[in-house]
């Protein structure tokens, strides 16, 4: 298959990724909303609130979801074509690793069940025996068939070894664990880690082989990669303090990405010392870093993604008024820059594309 992308948009694809000169930043809206019942209305419809098995997860309204959403992005036209995973949204991993999948009407969502560390697991589940990874697998091949070279495919959303911890475990109990019990925490770290880099192989062993260059993730994660990349993150983070952190998850991230050829990794932007650990591990190609309204201060961040953009290619995921939006493009170089945010239509998708294209052209 070939990335719908012209020349130019692909050259400036290319030159972001290699840290090459830029005459303006990359640009992508994410349409609709965050919610499973805004990116997915049929499948939604289909599922009542309550847990959730994997059999009841159908295929074909999934797939009449993806069209619409395929068609939307299509017309969007900026510097990111569609891309899909498998049913993003479901927290995938945390039901692989025995969480119990519960959706609200609008969200799914896990829950713990890991109360004591006698009880926990000590290596990764098999995926051929798992109902939920044998799930996963399904929609991705469903979806690449789908897809018929439309538009390209490729992992889920699997959250970090942290988050998965805090899945098991609850986040309040991991932020203690890290203190009280760490050797305990370090070891259900190390299961998450395995876990994490089975699935991720097994989802890329399904994406076809691409012409020119793959696109990792969907939405507002989304970035081209010259061989099949992978999405990592750790919103749990923001609950530990840098040397918990530092000690019990960084190596755990290491041993991640050395697994895979081209990497991303997520964070928010409501604390920001974890850039400073991210940034040095070898193997992350790009970093995106969260602007959250309402917990997050705007000047520190164009300061952040002005760090990261000095070190590698940075993503600012940006919820942001126009204003805003040409703050962050005059600010900002051009450079190793790809800006995405949230447009709730195509109208204020085509208003801020316009807005970053207009600063390229002057």
């Amino acid at each position: 298959m070939r990335l719908p992308l012209d020349a130019d948009r692909l050259a400036l694809h290319q030159a972001f990724y290699a840290g090459r000169p830029m005459h303006r930043p990359l640009f992508g809206s994410w349409l609709f909303g965050f919610y499973v019942h805004q990116q997915y209305p049929g499948l939604a419809a289909y599922l009542e609130p309550g847990p959730i098995r994997p059999e009841q997860l159908p295929i074909a309204p999934f797939l009449e979801d993806i069209d619409r959403l395929w068609e939307a992005y299509t017309a969007q036209d900026d510097d990111y074509p569609f891309s899909a995973g498998a049913l993003f949204g479901i927290p995938w991993l945390e039901a692989i690793l025995g969480c119990e999948i519960h959706f609200s009407g609008t969200n799914f969502y896990s829950k713990p069940w890991l109360g004591d560390y006698a009880d926990a697991p000590r290596q990764a589940p098999r995926l051929s025996d798992n109902p939920w990874a044998q799930k996963l697998l399904e929609l991705l091949d469903a979806l690449v068939s789908h897809a018929a070279g439309r538009f390209a495919c490729g992992p889920t959303l699997m959250r970090g070894p942290a988050d998965l911890c805090a899945a098991l475990r609850g986040g309040t109990n991991v932020a203690l664990d890290s203190c009280d019990c760490p050797d305990a925490l370090r070891s259900l770290a190390a299961v998450c880690a395995e876990t994490w880099i089975e699935v991720g192989k097994a989802q890329l062993a399904l994406v076809p082989e691409s012409e020119n260059g793959y696109l990792a993730g969907c939405a507002g994660l989304r970035c081209w990669t010259p061989k099949r990349g992978i999405w990592l993150q750790d919103d749990t983070v923001s609950v530990l303090s840098p040397r918990a952190y530092r000690s019990v998850f960084v190596p755990e991230v290491r041993r991640i990405v050395a697994e895979f050829e081209c990497v991303a990794f997520h964070l928010h932007g409501n604390t920001l010392w974890p850039v400073d650990l991210i940034l040095p591990v070898e193997g992350i190609n790009v970093l995106e870093l969260n602007y959250d309204v309402g917990l997050c201060d705007f000047d520190k961040l164009l300061a952040a993604w002005g760090k990261i953009q000095a070190h590698q290619p940075c993503i600012a995921f940006a919820d942001v008024t126009l204003p805003e939006l040409d703050r962050m493009v005059t600010t900002l170089s051009p450079t190793r820059l790809s800006i995405q945010t949230i447009s709730p239509t195509l109208e204020s998708a085509r208003e801020k594309r316009d807005l970053v294209y207009a600063h390229g052209a002057a």
